[in-house]
C-alpha cells in the first residue's frame, strides 16, 4: 500500500512555447559518408514512432538538464529544451530541429568532450539522432539562443552517416530494435540478438575501428560472417550505456531475460546473466501458464566506491486465452440484452481467472471481487450497469459507459478479454569487482514492484530510490527495501485539472448547480453569470490553463485564429472568447459549460500526456509531458494531516498526527479528540462537497451577489434543510426528469444520514472529552497549525524570472488552496456547532467563546490564505495603453533584457500577481532551507520555498509578531500599485479593510502609526487609477467617488502625516512635496492640494474641485496656527496668494465640468485681482468655444464690478478673431450690450461686424458671397433697430470705435483707427457728429445698397458697394435689367428726389415698357388682361419681396405685361406702400410725379410699335384721371386728351376717333344732377387743335386713296360729333350767360 507523498507542480508558462526553428541540411545520397550501392539492402528499424517520445539527460556540474521530444504527428522534428534554474525564461524557448527524414524514437544529448577548445566553447554539446531509414546524425550544438538568427545548421557542424554502409550488397542487415548513445559512441541492438557500436564523433567513418560488432562468435564462426551464424540469444529489447571506473559499459537486455554487459574499450563481454523472476515465496514462476517479456532496462549510477549500482527491469506478463471473440455485439444494446450476454461472458471469465489464480498466487481474487461484486475503486467501478473496467494495468474487456438520462448502454469498445497483462519491475543489485579484469555480477532479484494501476512510462534510479512514472501517477520506492508499505505516490496534474473542471467522480458540476441555487435562491437571475465566472476562473487557472488545449477546445466551437492572433490575446481577451464560444450554443449555459469543460479536459489529457522523467542528483524530480514540463513536490504537513484524517475515516484506524509536526499535548485523549474533530469536519465537507469551497471563494473574489458574511449562514442552512427544492423544477430539461428526481431523493436521504451521524458523533465527542471546553482547546491548537508560519528572511538582490520562481508560485497556489479549504471547513464546523449548540448541550461560555474568539480568528486565517491564493492564481493586468509614460519608465531600456521580457508577460494567464511580488522576495543562499541557484529544487525544497514565500507575504521579511497584516498588506499593495495592478490592489485592501471592520478595531488601527491612513491612501490611488484607465460611465463615477472618500479618510486619521511621509518613493507614487507640518490644518492643506493635483493630472475635475474646496476650508486655520506657533512651517505664502490660486483651480475644475454658474462664482470669490481677470478671460474663451455665450446675456450671472471687464474681453476677442468665426464675438457683444440697454454700443459693435465683412471677406465664391451679404444685412438691420431705441439727437455711432478707450490702449490693435471719446455732454453732440458719424439715415442707405448687392448676387450679377453715400447710376439699370423692380424703386426713392426722381422713374418705366413690346427682341409675352393684381404688405418687404430673384415672383403670372401693370397701377393709384422705408416718401412727394407715368408708358409702346394695341388697363388709367375733376378730356398729365394726342401722333386714327366720340357722348348725356356743373364756365375742355389735326389727317388720307371708305366714315362720325358738341356748347354758353344776368 502506497501513501500520497506529493503532487505535480507545473512550471508555469511551459505551454506558451516559443520555438527557434532550424533545419538540418539535406546532404543527399551523393554526400553521405560512403556511396551506397544501388542493389544494397536497406536496414530496417523496428522501433518506429508509434507514441510521443521524450527523454532527457543531465550534463555537467552544476547540472544542466536537456529535454528532447519527438511527436508522432511530426516525426521529422526534434524539440530540444535546455533546462536550468538560473536561466531567463528557461522553459519557454525550445530549439526545433527539422530533419530531412522521419526519426526513430531515439535521441541523445551529451557534453562535447572534444580536445579542441574552440569546439568545446562554441559547440559545447553533442546531439545524436537516428532516422528510420538508418541515417545517423551527430550535431555539434551551440547554445539555444545562438540559433535565433540561424535558419539552417552549418554543414561543418553536422556529421551524417548511413548505417547501411556497414553491410555489403550480398548481406541482408538485421533489423535494429534498440539504440543508445554516449559521447563519441552510437550503439545499436538488432533483432538477431547482436549489437554494434560506431565511434561517431571520435573517428572518421573510413578509419579502422569506426564500426565494432559485439558478438558471442569465436574462431571459425566469426570468419563465416553474419549468414553462417544461427540465432543464439533473444531479440535485443533495450540498450543502456553506463560508466564504471572510467570504463564505458554497454548493457544489453534480450527478450528472453538474458542480460549481457560489454566493455566498449576492449570489445569483450564481461557479463552474461539470465534474469529470473521469483514469486512472493522466492520460487520462479512456471512460464507454461503465461508469457513473460522483458521490455525495458535501467541502470543506476555506481556508488562512491564504484562497486554497487542498482539495475531495474520492466517485465510484462501476458496470457492470451481467446484467439478471437466468440461473438460480435452490436453497437447499441438494451440493458436486458446486454445483461444476458454479460452473464454468459462471466462464466467463461470465471474459468479463466481460476486458472490464472494458480499462476499469480491469489492476486486475481481481488479482480473477481471487483468485477462480480461491484466493489470498484475511485476510477468509476460501481456496478455492471455502467462500469469502465481498467484496473492495475490489467486489460479486461467491455469498456462501457452509461450515458446520462438514457436507459440504453452504449458499447464503446469490445476487447473480449483478448489478453490479460500484468506489469512488474524487478530491481537487482549489480556488483563491480576490480582486479586484473573487471568482473560484474548480478544478485537475485532483491525487490519486485508490481504496477497495480496504469502503464509504466519511464523509470529513474538514484542512489537510494527508484522513481516509476506511470500514466496515472509517480511512484517512489526505497531501493532494496522489501516492505511495500513504505512506497510513496505523487499525484499527477490530471487529478488536479479534473477536480478544478468538475470532471472527477468526487466533484460533479451538477453539485455546483445545486449548491449555487441553494445559496442564491432568491437571486436566480445572477446565478448564470456567477457560475460562468467560476468556470472561466478555473479554466484560466495556472496549471489548468493551456494555450494549445484552449485553442483546440474553442476550435470545436468554430472559433478560429491565426497563431499571432491567439498568442496576442490577454486574459480579458481569452475570457471574452470563452464566453462568446459558450453563449453561441443553443443549449443552456450550464449544460454547455459542462460540455465545454469535458472537451477541454479531453484535450488537456491528450495534449499533455506524460512522456518521460528527469531526476537530478540534487533530488529534483522533473516530469516531461507532451507539451509542458513540471516538477514534483512533497506535501505540506497540513496536507498530510488531511490525507491521514481521510484514511482514518475510511479505515477507522488512528493516525499518528504528531508525525506530521502537529504540536499536541502528551495526553493521548487529546490525540483522539482531534481525530474525532477532523472526522466530523471531513464528514461535513464531504456532505457539502467540493462545490462549497468553489462557491465561497468566488463569492469573495468576484463582484458579490450577497455579502461574504451571509454565505456561511446559507451553507449552514443547506446542512440543516438540504438543497433548494427549486433546482429540480427549474432544470428538469437540462438534467433529465428522472435524474433530477433521483438526485433530489438521494439528497434528502443523504441529509437525514448526515444529520443523524453528525449528531451522534458530536455527542460521542462531547462524552469522550468530558466537556466542550476541552474540545475547543483542541480545535484552538489545530488552528495554530493553519496560521501561516513566521520565517525570518534574509533578503538580497532581486532574482530574475527563473524556474524556481515559477515552481514557487504554482506550489503556493496548490498549498494555499488546500489550507484555505481546510480553514473554511473549520469555520463551517464551529459555525455549525454554534447553530446546534442547544442540541449538543454546549454551555453559554463555550458558545460565547466560539462567537467572540474562534470565528474572528478563523475568518482572519481564511482571509490570509485567500489573499495568498488570490495573489498566486490571479493573472496580472495588462499595462494601460494610455499610461504611456509609466510604461516607458518601466521598460528599463538598457543592455539587460530582464525588465523587457518581464513586462511582456503582464496580462498573460501564466503571469500571476505573485510573479510581481517575487521580484522582491528572494532568500539568500546562506539559508539552508533554500536550494542552490543552478539546481532545480527537490520536492522538500519546494515546500520550504512556499513556506518562506507565504511568510514573506503575511509577516514580511522579519517575521515579527508585532507586524500587523494591515501594514503588511499596504507594503504588498505598494508593490502591486507600482506595476499598475490596480484591480488586485483594490481587492487586497478591500479585504483587509473589511476584516478590520468586522473585527471592530478601526479606532485602534487609526492609533496604530497611521496604518489605517496608508491603507486608505493607497486604496484611493488605486481607485483613481482605475477611474482613469479601466472604466467609463457610471462605473467611472463610482470609482471616483470611492477614491475621494478614501483620500478624505486618509487625511483624517491620527498620525497620517508621518505615516504617509514614510511611503517609499521607489513605490512609484508621486512625492507629497512637504515635510512635517506644525499643525494638522497645515498638513491637511498640503495633502488636499496634493490630492487636487493628482486628480487634475488624471483629468478628473470632480475630485480635484472637491479637494480644492476642502483646501480652502483649511486656509484660515492653517495660517492662524502658523501665526500662533513659534516653529517653522512650510506655509510661506500670503492668504491672498493661496486663496487666489485655490479659487483659480476651483474655477478651472468647475469650468471643465461645465458648471458655468459655479465657475463664475469662483471668479467673483477670487481675492487675487490678477488671477480673477485671467480666469475671466479664460471663462469667456471657453464659453465662446463651447457655444455657451448666451450665459452672459440671459441675466443669470451677476456682473458685480465685472461688466466692463467682460466687455473688454469680448471686444478683445472680437478684434482678434476671424470675422466669419462661429459663434461670432460681435454678435455676442451686441447681445451683451442690448441686455445692458447700451443701445449705441450695441449698434457700434454690430456695425463694425458688418463693416469688417465688407472689407475683409473675399467674395469670390458665389455661395460665400450670398452668405456674407446676408450677414451684412442682418448686422445693418440690427444697428438700425438699436439706434431707433436712442433719442434722435444721440442716434449715431462712430464706425471706427466700438469698445472702451482705455481697454484699447492696453490692448492695441494692429489696425489704425480714430479714437473718439465715448462719454459726451449734450452740448458736444453736434460738434462730434459734424466731425465724423454714422446716423440712422446713413445706415438705411447702406442697408438699401447692400440689399441691392445681395439681390444682384442671387441673380449672378456682380456689383460691389463702394461705401459712398450716393448710389451709382448703373445700379438702377442693373436692377431693372435683372427684373429687380422693387429694389430699383426703393433705391430711386431713397437716393433721388425732385426732377431727378421724375426722370429716373420715367426711364425705368420706359425700360419696362420696351420689354413688353412684341416686336422688340427679348420681349416676353403679349398676353393682356384687364384685371388688376393685388398684393399684401407682407409680400413687399425686402426679404420677402418679388425681387428676391428672377424665379421668386409671387404674383399671378410672370409676363412682363403683368409686371408693368403691377407697378404702374401701384404707383398711379398711390395706395400701395413699397417698404417701411418708402412710406413717408410716397405720401409727400410721389403724388407730384405719378400722373405722367401712364403717358410715358403709352408713348414708349407706340413709339416702339405704332400698331401695338394698348392694354385695356393702361387706357383706363388715362380715362380714370378725368373723374371728379373736369368735364371733357382735361385732367392731369395722363388724361384722355394726352391719350387722344398720342393716338393722333402715332397714326391711330380709329382709336382717336372712338375716344373723341366716347367723351362727346358722355358730355352730352349727363345726369340731371350734373347738368348744372357742366354749364359752368370753363367746365368743359376738348383738345380742339388735336381734333383739327385728326380731321386734316383723315381728309389727307382720304384724298390719297388709302382706305377711303374707312376714313370717310371716321370723318363723318367726327363731323357729326363736332357739330352736336358745338351746338351743346352754344346752348350751355347761353344758359351760362342767362344765369349770370340773373
Amino acid at each position: 500500500m502506497s501513501i500520497r507523498a506529493g503532487m505535480e507542480v507545473p512550471i508555469i508558462g511551459t505551454d506558451s512555447i516559443k520555438f527557434i526553428d532550424v533545419s538540418v541540411p539535406d546532404f543527399g545520397d551523393a554526400d553521405l559518408s560512403t556511396a551506397t550501392s544501388a542493389n544494397a539492402a536497406s536496414i530496417t528499424i523496428t522501433t518506429s514512432l508509434t507514441e510521443d517520445y521524450a527523454s532527457s539527460s543531465i550534463i555537467g556540474d552544476p547540472p544542466l538538464s536537456f529535454i528532447w521530444r519527438i511527436h508522432k504527428s511530426q516525426p521529422k522534428t526534434l524539440e530540444l529544451l535546455q533546462l536550468s534554474a538560473n536561466k531567463d525564461s528557461p522553459a519557454t524557448t525550445w530549439l526545433r530541429i527539422a530533419f530531412p527524414h522521419a526519426l526513430c524514437p531515439f535521441a541523445y544529448v551529451c557534453q562535447n568532450q572534444s580536445q579542441m577548445p574552440a569546439f568545446s566553447t562554441t559547440n559545447p554539446y553533442l546531439l545524436y539522432a537516428l532516422t528510420i531509414s538508418g541515417v545517423a546524425y551527430l550535431i555539434k550544438l551551440r547554445k539555444i539562443s545562438a540559433y535565433s538568427s540561424l535558419p539552417v545548421l552549418p554543414r561543418d557542424e553536422v556529421t551524417q552517416f548511413s548505417l547501411n554502409d556497414c553491410y555489403s550488397s550480398n548481406s541482408e542487415p538485421a533489423a535494429i530494435t534498440s539504440v543508445a548513445a554516449t559521447a563519441g559512441c552510437l550503439a545499436v541492438g538488432r533483432i538477431d540478438g547482436s549489437a554494434a557500436y560506431f565511434q561517431l564523433g571520435l573517428l572518421h567513418h573510413s578509419t579502422p575501428g569506426f564500426v565494432n560488432e559485439l558478438r558471442d562468435d569465436s574462431g571459425i564462426n566469426r570468419l563465416w560472417g553474419f549468414m553462417s551464424r544461427g540465432r543464439m540469444v533473444g531479440v535485443v529489447q533495450d540498450l543502456v550505456i553506463s560508466e564504471a571506473h572510467g570504463l564505458k559499459l554497454l548493457f544489453v537486455l534480450h527478450s528472453d531475460g538474458m542480460l549481457r554487459v560489454w566493455n566498449l574499450s576492449s570489445h569483450n563481454k564481461i557479463l552474461s546473466h539470465a534474469l529470473g523472476i521469483p514469486n512472493s515465496e522466492g520460487k520462479s514462476y512456471d512460464f507454461s501458464h503465461f508469457c513473460v517479456t522483458f521490455v525495458r532496462l535501467w541502470v543506476g549510477e555506481f556508488n562512491e566506491d564504484a562497486s554497487i549500482a542498482p539495475l531495474a527491469v520492466l517485465c510484462r506478463h501476458d496470457l492470451v486465452f481467446f484467439s478471437k471473440p466468440k461473438m460480435d455485439y452490436p453497437d447499441h444494446l438494451s440493458y436486458k440484452e446486454f445483461h444476458g450476454e454479460m452473464q454468459n461472458e462471466e462464466k467463461r471469465l470465471r474459468m479463466v481467472l481460476i486458472k490464472l489464480e494458480k499462476a499469480f498466487d491469489g492476486f486475481l481474487m481481488k479482480v473477481l471481487q471487483w468485477v462480480f461484486n461491484g466493489k470498484g475503486r475511485e476510477d468509476g467501478i460501481s456496478s455492471l450497469e455502467g462500469i469502465k473496467v481498467h484496473w492495475c494495468g490489467w486489460r479486461l474487456g467491455f469498456i462501457i459507459q452509461k450515458k446520462s438520462g438514457i436507459e440504453d448502454i452504449i458499447l464503446i469498445e469490445s476487447l473480449r478479454l483478448a489478453e490479460i497483462r500484468r506489469e512488474m519491475i524487478h530491481v537487482y543489485r549489480l556488483h563491480c569487482t576490480l582486479g586484473d579484469r573487471t568482473v560484474l555480477s548480478v544478485e537475485s532479484s532483491m525487490q519486485d514492484i508490481p504496477l497495480e494501476e496504469g502503464e509504466c512510462i519511464d523509470v529513474k534510479l538514484t542512489s537510494d530510490k527508484i522513481w516509476i512514472l506511470k500514466d496515472n501517477g509517480l511512484l517512489s520506492h526505497k531501493l532494496f527495501h522489501i516492505d511495500m508499505e513504505d512506497a510513496c505516490c505523487y499525484t499527477l496534474q490530471e487529478e488536479f485539472v479534473a477536480e478544478q473542471l468538475f470532471q472527477s467522480s468526487k466533484l460533479s458540476s451538477d453539485d455546483l448547480l445545486w449548491t449555487t441555487y441553494s445559496i442564491y435562491s432568491s437571486m436566480k437571475e445572477n446565478i448564470v453569470p456567477f457560475v460562468s465566472s467560476i468556470f472561466i476562473r478555473r479554466l484560466l487557472l495556472p496549471g489548468v490553463h493551456h494555450n494549445g488545449v484552449l485553442r483546440s477546445t474553442l476550435l470545436d466551437y468554430h472559433r478560429h485564429w491565426t497563431d499571432m492572433e491567439f498568442q496576442s490575446l490577454t486574459v480579458d481577451g481569452l475570457k471574452k472568447e470563452v464566453r462568446s464560444g459558450v453563449n453561441e450554443s443553443p443549449m443552456s449555459i450550464f449544460c454547455h459549460w459542462k460540455s465545454f469543460c469535458a472537451h477541454y479536459y479531453h484535450y488537456w489529457c491528450k495534449n499533455n500526456s506524460p512522456c518521460g522523467l528527469l531526476v537530478q542528483s540534487a533530488g529534483a524530480v522533473c516530469l516531461v509531458r507532451k507539451n509542458s514540463v513540471s516538477l514534483f513536490r512533497d506535501l505540506e504537513n497540513i496536507e498530510m494531516i488531511i490525507d491521514g484524517a481521510f484514511d482514518s475515516c475510511a479505515s477507522d484506524e488512528l493516525v499518528d498526527l504528531a508525525s506530521f509536526g502537529l504540536d499536541l499535548s502528551i495526553d493521548e485523549s487529546e490525540h483522539g479528540i482531534l481525530l474525532e474533530v477532523l472526522r466530523c469536519i471531513i464528514n461535513m465537507s464531504q456532505h457539502l462537497g467540493k462545490p462549497a469551497s468553489a462557491v465561497f471563494y468566488e463569492s469573495l473574489i468576484s463582484t458579490p451577489i450577497v455579502s461574504s458574511e451571509e454565505v456561511v449562514p446559507r451553507f449552514l442552512k443547506i446542512l440543516e434543510t438540504g438543497y433548494s427544492s427549486s433546482v429540480s423544477s427549474d432544470h428538469i430539461s437540462d438534467l433529465g426528469g428522472s435524474f433530477a428526481w433521483e438526485k433530489e431523493l438521494a439528497d434528502r436521504k443523504s441529509l437525514r444520514k448526515f444529520s443523524i451521524d453528525m449528531l451522534l458523533s458530536l455527542h460521542t465527542l462531547s462524552k469522550n472529552a468530558t466537556s466542550w471546553s476541552k474540545v475547543l482547546n483542541v480545535i484552538e491548537s489545530y488552528l495554530q497549525f493553519l496560521v501561516p508560519r513566521r520565517i525570518i528572511q534574509k533578503l538580497n538582490a532581486e532574482m530574475s524570472f527563473d524556474i524556481n520562481k515559477s515552481i514557487l508560485i504554482q506550489a503556493t497556489s496548490q498549498i494555499s488552496k488546500v489550507i484555505f479549504e481546510s480553514a473554511l471547513d473549520v469555520l463551517l464546523f464551529v459555525s455549525y456547532l454554534l447553530k446546534i449548540s442547544g442540541q449538543i448541550n454546549m454551555l453559554h461560555d463555550d458558545t460565547s467563546r466560539i462567537q467572540l474568539e474562534f470565528i474572528p480568528v478563523i475568518q482572519e486565517i481564511v482571509s490570509e490564505w485567500l489573499i495568498i491564493h488570490f495573489l498566486s492564481t490571479t493573472p496580472s493586468e495588462s499595462p494601460s495603453i494610455e499610461d504611456f509614460s509609466s510604461q516607458l519608465s518601466s521598460l528599463q531600456i538598457d543592455n539587460k533584457t530582464d525588465g523587457r521580457s518581464w513586462n511582456e508577460k503582464l496580462g498573460k494567464c501564466d503571469f500571476t500577481l505573485a510573479f510581481i511580488l517575487s521580484q522582491t522576495f528572494h532568500t539568500s543562499s546562506g539559508d539552508s532551507s533554500q536550494p542552490s541557484s543552478p539546481c532545480l529544487p527537490n520536492p522538500q525544497e519546494i515546500v520550504n520555498l512556499v513556506r518562506g514565500f507565504t511568510s514573506w507575504i503575511i509577516w514580511g521579511k522579519t517575521g515579527e509578531e508585532s507586524t500587523s497584516f494591515l501594514r503588511r498588506s499596504s507594503e504588498i499593495a505598494l508593490i502591486l500599485l507600482r506595476h499598475g495592478q490596480y484591480g488586485a490592489v483594490e481587492y487586497l485592501l478591500t479585504i483587509v479593510e473589511a476584516n478590520s471592520r468586522r473585527e471592530k478595531v478601526s479606532r485602534s488601527i487609526q492609533d496604530n502609526d497611521g496604518d489605517w491612513c496608508i491603507l486608505h491612501h493607497l486604496l484611493g490611488c488605486c481607485l483613481l487609477a482605475q477611474a482613469r484607465y479601466g472604466f467609463q460611465g457610471v462605473l467611472k463615477e463610482k470609482k471616483v467617488c470611492e477614491a475621494i472618500r478614501c483620500f478624505f479618510r486618509a487625511s483624517s486619521g491620527q498620525g497620517a502625516s508621518k505615516a504617509l511621509k514614510e511611503l517609499s518613493r521607489d513605490a512609484g507614487l508621486p512625492n507629497f512635496g512637504f515635510d512635517d507640518c506644525a499643525s494638522s490644518a497645515a498638513w491637511k492643506l498640503h495633502y488636499y492640494q496634493w490630492a487636487m493635483q493628482i486628480f487634475e493630472q488624471y483629468n478628473i475635475s470632480e475630485g480635484a474641485c472637491q479637494f480644492a474646496l476642502a483646501a480652502l476650508e483649511q486656509v484660515d486655520e492653517a495660517l492662524s496656527q502658523k501665526d500662533d506657533s513659534s516653529g517653522t512651517d512650510v506655509i510661506n505664502e500670503s492668504d491672498t496668494t493661496i486663496r487666489g490660486r485655490l479659487w483659480a483651480n476651483v474655477f478651472k475644475f468647475t469650468l471643465d465640468l461645465n458648471h458655468l454658474y459655479d465657475a463664475y462664482c469662483a471668479i467673483l470669490s477670487n481675492p487675487d485681482e490678477e488671477n480673477k481677470y485671467i480666469c475671466l478671460r479664460r471663462f469667456i474663451i471657453v464659453l465662446y468655444e463651447r457655444g455657451s455665450m448666451k450665459v452672459l446675456c440671459n441675466g443669470q450671472l451677476p456682473f458685480i464690478g465685472l461688466a466692463e471687464k467682460i466687455e473688454q474681453e469680448l471686444a478683445w476677442k472680437a478684434e482678434r478673431s476671424e470675422i466669419l468665426a462661429k459663434p461670432n464675438p460681435y454678435k455676442l457683444l451686441y447681445a451683451f450690450e442690448m441686455h445692458r440697454h447700451n443701445w449705441r454700443r450695441a449698434a457700434s459693435y454690430i456695425y463694425q461686424y458688418s463693416a469688417r465683412l465688407r472689407t475683409e471677406v473675399d467674395l469670390k465664391d458665389h455661395q460665400c458671397m450670398s452668405m456674407v451679404l446676408q450677414e451684412r444685412l442682418n448686422g445693418l438691420s440690427a444697428a438700425i433697430n438699436a439706434l431707433h431705441l436712442v433719442q434722435s439727437e444721440y442716434a449715431w455711432i462712430n464706425p471706427l470705435f466700438g469698445g472702451n478707450n482705455a481697454y484699447n490702449e492696453n490692448f492695441p490693435s494692429k489696425k489704425a483707427k480714430k479714437l473718439v471719446k465715448e462719454h459726451l455732454t449734450r452740448s458736444d453732440v453736434q460738434a462730434q457728429r459734424l466731425q465724423f458719424y454714422v446716423d440712422v439715415e446713413k445706415l438705411e442707405k447702406e442697408f438699401i445698397l447692400t440689399s441691392a448687392e445681395y439681390l444682384l448676387s442671387l441673380a449672378n450679377v456682380k456689383w460691389t458697394f463702394t461705401g459712398t453715400e450716393k448710389a451709382p447710376s448703373d445700379l438702377v439699370d442693373l436692377l431693372v435689367e435683372t427684373n429687380l423692380y422693387e429694389m430699383a424703386f426703393t433705391v430711386l426713392l431713397k437716393f433721388w428726389n425732385g426732377s431727378g426722381l421724375n426722370r429716373e422713374l420715367e426711364r425705368i418705366f420706359s425700360a419696362m415698357s420696351l420689354k413688353c413690346c412684341p416686336n422688340k427682341p427679348g420681349s416676353s409675352s403679349t398676353r393682356m388682361h384687364g384685371l388688376l393684381l393685388t398684393s399684401s404688405k407682407e409680400e413687399i418687404v425686402v426679404h420677402g419681396s418679388t425681387d428676391m430673384g428672377p424665379t421668386s415672383q409671387s404674383y399671378q403670372g410672370n409676363a412682363q405685361w403683368e409686371t408693368l401693370e403691377l407697378y404702374l397701377v401701384r404707383i398711379f393709384c398711390t395706395s400701395f406702400i413699397f417698404t417701411w422705408i418708402t412710406f413717408s416718401l410716397l405720401q409727400e412727394k410721389y403724388r407730384t410725379f405719378q400722373s405722367g407715368l401712364p403717358a410715358t408708358v403709352a408713348e414708349t409702346l407706340l413709339r416702339t410699335d405704332p400698331q401695338i394695341e394698348l392694354p385695356l388697363w393702361l387706357v383706363h388709367m388715362f380715362k380714370e384721371s378725368r373723374r371728379e375733376r373736369t368735364w371733357g378730356m382735361a385732367g392731369q398729365v395722363s388724361n384722355p386728351a394726352s391719350l387722344f394726342q398720342l393716338y393722333v401722333d402715332y397714326g391711330r386714327f380709329t382709336e382717336a376717333t372712338n375716344l373723341l366720340l366716347e367723351y362727346t357722348e358722355s358730355f352730352a348725356s349727363v345726369r340731371p344732377s350734373d347738368l348744372i356743373n357742366r354749364k359752368r364756365p370753363f367746365a368743359a375742355w376738348f383738345p380742339y387743335t388735336t381734333i383739327e389735326r385728326l380731321w386734316c389727317q383723315l381728309e389727307e388720307l382720304s384724298n390719297l386713296g388709302h382706305m377711303v371708305d374707312h376714313y370717310r366714315k371716321l370723318k363723318n362720325l367726327l363731323h357729326g360729333a363736332l357739330q352736336n358738341h358745338l351746338k351743346q356748347v352754344k346752348v350751355d354758353s347761353e344758359d351760362a350767360l342767362s344765369a349770370a344776368a340773373c
